[in-house]
């Protein structure tokens, strides 16, 4: 059943993943081609004979997030020895704009975990690794990485894998197959005490909060960002910014933003972010001019600076290392004076 419900798992993802890049029109066909695949694997699914249980013992609200709020994530690990179903999830993750890291064993991940320094952001975990204890690997890899959403997959049934105690209850579990609305929804639940730890890390390390509401730019910045091993949390608008600050400002080492965008400009977030969270740079990305009034309004914002585009990837590394260590400046000698 497991094996079967790993190929179930691996049609469904590549599905969800090829759908998502196919518009309507001339691929329309295609498209519904792909769609009923998508679901002849779900349907497929139930001739498994997974245990109703599972419905009962998962929370109800583990599934309930809307599809377009960003995920304040940067970096995911992915835990996952099957490798159809690794690469149907890793696209799945890729799509959310997340960095993902793969691991096929226990000790792979532990030292991809340990590499990062504690620095993972959601850790997707297959229950049902050859030679390993899953329970107790997920707790480790949380352990090396304090404030990590973990979740558990896996396609036995849920209420046996309780019953055996590899699962924990807690945990977001996902049975396969599952869509990128279930992995979606999954990686939205805050771990509990997360707040309070995420409050207490310090510093915040190498953690950059990308605004940039064009999507091609957005998703090359995001992998440019994190090739260079920052932390990338990437969202189209202002008002997803603020939100992220809202829930993770203790980690925001600096932003990254076009000043251009729909609906309030990079200025105006400057201005919020004052008054929120003043010790965070700003580096703003335009094609705007300096003497433009728009640009002196943004750099007349404290701890701001200007990237002219088109700008080379040495100058925007460049920029951000020294604005990262500029902030961590900053908040040291305000502890000190404190």
């Amino acid at each position: 059943m497991h094996d079967v419900n790993n190929l179930l798992m691996g049609l469904v993802g590549c599905a969800e993943v090829a759908v998502s890049k196919l518009d309507a029109g001339a691929v329309a066909a295609a498209r519904a081609a792909i769609l009923d695949l998508r679901d002849a694997a779900r349907r497929g699914a139930g001739l498994t004979e997974r245990a109703d249980a599972q419905a009962s013992l998962r929370e109800p609200s583990d599934a309930c997030v809307e599809g377009d709020v960003p995920l304040a994530l940067g970096v995911v690990l992915l835990v996952e020895d099957d490798e159809l179903v690794r690469r149907a999830t890793r696209a799945m993750l890729a799509e959310f704009s997340l960095t993902v890291l793969e691991a096929v064993d226990a000790d792979g991940a532990l030292a991809l975990a340990r590499a990062r320094g504690g620095v993972l952001d959601a850790i997707v975990c297959d229950v049902e690794l050859p030679g390993a204890d899953a329970g107790g690997l997920l707790g480790e890899l949380c352990r090396l990485s304090p404030g990590a959403r973990p979740v558990s997959m896996s396609g036995a049934p849920f209420a046996l894998l309780v019953a055996d105690g590899r699962v924990d209850r807690e945990i977001p579990f996902l049975a396969k197959p599952f869509g990128a609305a279930e992995l979606r929804a999954a990686l939205s639940v805050q771990p509990k005490g997360a707040r309070k730890q995420r409050g207490e890390r310090s510093p915040r390390g190498r953690v950059v909060l990308l605004v940039e509401d064009d999507e091609l730019m957005r998703t090359a910045l995001h992998s440019l960002l994190g090739s260079w091993s920052y932390v990338v949390l990437a969202v189209p608008s202002a008002a997803a910014a603020l939100d992220v600050i809202e829930r993770e400002g203790p980690r925001v080492g600096v932003v990254l933003s076009d000043l251009l965008l729909a609906g309030a400009s990079g200025e105006a977030l400057a201005r919020v972010l004052r008054g929120r969270c003043d010790d965070v740079p700003v580096v703003f990305m335009t094609g705007l001019r300096e003497e433009d009034s728009l640009v002196a309004r943004a750099l007349a914002q404290p701890g701001t600076e200007l990237l002219r585009k088109p700008f080379e990837a040495d100058l925007l590394r460049r920029t951000i290392d020294a604005a990262l260590t500029r902030g961590a400046s900053g908040r040291h000698a305000g502890a000190k004076s404190a």
